[in-house]
């Protein structure tokens, strides 16, 4: 057979292996300290939430946001003047456009930390404030 008609050899060329990289020592990491269970977590900020809150919008604030957040501070605003309560029942069931049903409560949070919306408790009365616990009498 001529080999000028041998059919071409087609097969990759195979890898060499690579050399082995020379094992580098692993840092120790420290313990992580275990979970207290009676561990309260910080608070997320108070934005004034209170069921009988007043709803105000801000009137010289430029609305910058659309889309959903808009179509929801519109629907906020419509609920000027009444009360956290009012909206929040209002509003039970309303779905995106997904059909996931929307908390009410996370759209007014969003509004009020943009600075749209205030709501504002000064109706109601100041809460008592919390009696630290009586120091248990010393034993003798």
């Amino acid at each position: 057979m001529n080999d000028a008609t041998a059919a071409p050899d087609l097969t990759p060329p195979t890898k060499e292996a690579k050399a082995a990289k020379a094992d580098k020592p692993k840092k120790e990491k420290a313990p992580k300290a275990p979970k207290d269970p009676n561990a309260v977590s910080a608070p997320r900020g108070s934005y004034g939430y209170h069921l009988d809150a007043k709803i105000r919008a801000v009137p010289d604030k430029a609305v910058t946001v659309k889309g959903q957040r808009l179509e929801w501070l519109n629907r906020i605003k419509g609920y000027e003047g009444k009360t956290v309560r009012e909206f929040r029942d209002g509003c039970v069931g309303i779905t995106n456009g997904k059909g996931t049903v929307q908390t009410p409560s996370g759209w007014l949070r969003s509004a009020v930390l943009r600075g749209y919306i205030t709501l504002d408790s000064s109706h109601l009365p100041a809460a008592a404030p919390v009696a630290a616990p009586a120091e248990a009498p010393a034993a003798s």
